[in-house]
C-alpha cells in the first residue's frame, strides 16, 4: 500500500505547475478586475467567487505536479488567494467590519488622544492588540483600518507559513503541508476573521507559533519564547 501511494504521488512536472500558475495569476487579474468594475458599491460579484473557487482548484492540482522546489511559488499563491479574498472585501466599505472592530477603534482612538491605555474598559488589561494597531498608525500615518489591514497581511504571511511548516513537520511530506495552507486560506472562519480583526483573531497567530516551538527541539531558548508566547497570548 505504502508503495502504490508513493507512485501516485512520485509524479512531478514543473513545466505542469508553472503553465498553472500562470493561469492562476491571469484568473487573479480577471477577478481583481471584476471586482473593481461591480455594479453594486457594496457587493463583490457573484462571477469572483466562481473565479476564486477555479484558483483553488488550480492550486489543488500545482500540489499534486509539484516538486519540493517548487512549493515556494505554490505557498506564495495561496497567499495572493488569502489577500484576495480577505481584502477585497475590507476595501469595499469606507470604515471597518463587524460590530466588535467600532469598540476596538474607539479604544485605540483614546489610547492614541491619551497617551496611555484606557482604564475601567473591558480591555484595559489585555492592550496588545490596539498598543500595535496604534504604533503603525503613529509611524506611518495611518488610519485605524489601514493599520488593520496591515496587521491582517502580516498575519496571513505568518499563518500561512507556520500552518506549512507544522503540517510538513508533522507529516513529512510538502503536499500535505500545501493543502493544509491552502485549506486555512481558503477557509469561511479563516477569511471572516481575517475581515473582521479583533485580538482573537491576533490570538490565532501566536498559538501557531506556540505549536511550531513546542514541536522543535526543546531547550531553554525554546522555553523562553514558549513562556513570552504564553504571556502574549494571555494579553492580547
Amino acid at each position: 500500500r505504502d508503495k502504490a501511494y508513493m507512485e501516485v504521488f512520485e509524479y512531478k512536472s514543473k513545466p505542469a505547475v508553472l503553465a498553472l500558475a500562470s493561469l492562476f495569476f491571469l484568473l487573479t487579474a480577471i477577478s481583481l478586475l471584476v471586482v473593481y468594475q461591480r455594479q453594486v458599491t457594496y457587493e463583490r460579484p457573484l462571477i469572483y467567487f466562481v473565479l476564486a473557487a477555479f484558483q483553488a482548484g488550480i492550486l489543488a492540482m500545482e500540489v499534486i505536479f509539484s516538486s519540493r522546489r517548487m512549493a515556494w511559488l505554490i505557498l506564495l499563491q495561496v497567499l495572493v488567494l488569502a489577500v484576495s479574498l480577505t481584502f477585497t472585501q475590507m476595501m469595499l466599505f469606507p470604515n471597518v467590519l463587524g460590530l466588535d472592530n467600532w469598540f476596538h477603534q474607539m479604544f485605540t482612538g483614546r489610547m492614541l488622544l491619551t497617551g496611555h491605555v484606557p482604564v475601567g474598559q473591558g480591555y484595559s488589561m489585555l492592550p496588545l492588540f490596539h498598543t500595535l494597531n496604534g504604533s503603525i498608525q503613529l509611524t506611518n500615518g495611518f488610519s485605524y483600518k489601514e493599520a488593520s489591514m496591515t496587521l491582517v497581511f502580516v498575519q496571513l504571511i505568518i499563518g500561512t507559513t507556520l500552518i506549512y511548516s507544522l503540517s510538513k513537520k508533522v507529516f513529512w511530506d510538502h503536499r500535505i503541508a500545501l493543502f493544509s495552507a491552502l485549506f486555512l486560506a481558503f477557509a469561511g472562519w479563516s477569511v471572516r476573521v481575517n475581515i473582521t480583526p479583533v485580538p482573537t483573531s491576533m490570538c490565532f497567530m501566536f498559538v501557531l507559533m506556540a505549536l511550531f516551538f513546542i514541536l522543535m527541539k526543546r531547550d531553554l531558548r525554546i522555553f523562553s519564547l514558549l513562556l513570552l508566547l504564553t504571556f502574549t497570548i494571555i494579553f492580547t
